[in-house]
């Protein structure tokens, strides 16, 4: 898009030139193998992994192989994308490859070396930066190359491996992750792609402030720009520690009523509203809607089951409690 050229940071794949039909068609027989019963998963998915394997290094590879599951769907879907869908939807791919990165990152400097190439076989991302991921080198180096690559968005990105030496590397991820939001929803997005980006800032905002409450965290909870609450509003509600107003404001986003015992479904209830709201937007066949729908959809899919591999030990009914449906 102009002034945000997201697509130039992803793997150049050939263009078959699919009409925008073709694609919704396949994404509709996708769509259809999803999973549609979260309480019977919720009761199968322990039995298929104690069948698969009881090692430790499986059940811990687990996630990493539901988020390349992910990833390669992204993949197949960019693949099947005309120029210009794929123009369209870059911004959305190019942020759920901000977790690849930080993912990338953080085994930098264990030498997860097997984990993130098989990864990164199946990320979006352009092979120059996929390059700088691959290298044995240490955190500082691998950060200043994603800063160079990043600069091509937004000049906000720098700074990047100073903010590393001072805070860390999850103060890197937030400032990836909050400074891209906040630059892809003032750029010339489709009004799809900006509206989802509204609302994806407005729960990260509202989880923010909950999270320093309940954690009584001693950082301030950063604030990011661009969604419907205004700084001096999350201001104000940082300064009273009002929890209320935090489920307040979960509720006029979400269209859930939270009571204050149940706070902790906080952040379950704003993607469940993320996913009502997508779901209107996909019912048209031939709406691009559709696959943004689809997209999200995926996405949930993946945290679904994470959440079900690490709360097997739990009851059924707390672990329902907490899958977005």
């Amino acid at each position: 898009m102009n002034g945000f050229p997201c697509i130039e940071l992803l793997a150049d794949i050939r263009d078959n030139g699919y009409p925008d039909e073709y694609l919704f068609s396949r994404v509709r027989g996708r769509r259809s193998r999803m999973v549609a019963d979260w309480r019977a998963m919720s009761q199968e998915l322990p039995l298929m992994q104690s069948g698969l394997s009881t090692s430790r290094k499986a059940i811990e590879n687990l996630p990493a192989a539901i988020w390349r599951g992910l990833l390669r769907e992204h993949r197949w879907v960019y693949g099947q994308m005309n120029r210009d869908l794929r123009e369209v939807f870059a911004p959305y791919f190019l942020y759920t490859e901000i977790r690849t990165i930080c993912t990338s990152l953080r085994g930098s400097g264990e030498r997860k070396a097997e984990t993130i190439g098989e990864m990164l076989s199946v990320s979006l991302l352009k092979n120059g930066i996929k390059n700088v991921l691959l290298k044995k080198q240490d955190t500082t180096l691998a950060v200043k190359a994603v800063e160079r690559f990043l600069l091509r968005l937004s000049a906000g990105f720098a700074g990047l491996a100073g903010l590393l030496e001072k805070d860390g590397l999850r103060a890197v991820e937030q400032r990836l992750t909050d400074h891209y939001l906040a630059t892809a929803v003032n750029a010339d997005l489709h009004t799809l792609l900006r509206t989802f980006f509204l609302r994806i800032i407005d729960a990260r905002n509202a989880l923010s402030l909950y999270k320093f409450m309940k954690l009584d965290a001693p950082a301030r909870p950063p604030y990011i720009p661009g969604g419907s609450m205004i700084a001096g509003r999350f201001n104000e509600i940082l300064k009273k520690g009002d929890m209320p107003e935090v489920l307040t404001l979960v509720r006029k986003m979400s269209g859930i009523r939270i009571d204050l015992q149940d706070a902790g479904k906080i952040e379950s209830a704003l993607y469940r509203g993320m996913t009502r709201e997508l779901r209107k937007s996909g019912r048209d066949p031939l709406h691009m809607g559709l696959i943004l729908s689809y997209l999200w959809k995926c996405s949930i899919e993946a945290m679904n089951r994470s959440v079900l591999i690490h709360t097997k030990e739990l009851d059924r009914e707390t672990v329902m409690a907490e899958l977005v449906q």
